[in-house]
């Protein structure tokens, strides 16, 4: 099964786990505000 995952580029793991995830779910936030 494939998703239309974009993974971006972060520079802490879990900021960018959650921004990358909530872009995924329709939330467009960058790192910094993770």
């Amino acid at each position: 099964m494939m998703i239309d995952f974009t993974h971006r580029q972060s520079a802490h793991c879990e900021s960018g786990v959650a921004a990358n995830l909530l872009t995924y779910n329709g939330i467009h936030i960058s790192e910094a505000m993770a």
